[in-house]
């Protein structure tokens, strides 16, 4: 199975990181020549970079995924 950041992103961005993930902060992102990435202690000035880190299962966080793809359009009239 592959990971579905871009479902992650998705989720933090409408509910936040609620139940599912922590907010890491006070780092930023190295990218090594071979595209390689690492997460170096230490904020750099006028970058505001974090990352989430998942604390729940990943069945948990498959679970809200299929929830929300699958559940069906608003019924609310449009007025």
């Amino acid at each position: 199975e592959r990971p579905s950041w871009d479902h992650a992103g998705v989720l933090y961005a409408i509910r936040g990181k609620g139940p599912w993930f922590e907010l890491v902060e006070g780092g930023h992102q190295v990218v090594a020549d071979d595209g390689s990435t690492t997460w170096t202690a230490g904020a750099i000035p006028g970058r505001q970079q974090a990352y989430l880190r998942k604390i729940v299962k990943k069945e948990v966080l498959k679970k809200v995924f299929e929830d929300l793809m699958t559940q069906g359009r608003s019924t609310r009239s449009k007025e």
